[in-house]
């Protein structure tokens, strides 16, 4: 999933509470990647 905010601002919550959800469910099965600063990074 990508975003890029703006008019989108809620979903970094939404997408911490599937990133939480998928790791407390299926733990170290799961690879979850983040890139810091978004488009910057």
């Amino acid at each position: 999933m990508l975003t890029s905010g703006g008019d989108c601002q809620g979903l970094n919550a939404a997408l911490r509470g599937v990133a939480k959800t998928l790791y407390e469910e299926y733990g170290k099965e799961v690879e979850i990647y983040g890139i810091r600063d978004g488009y910057r990074g």
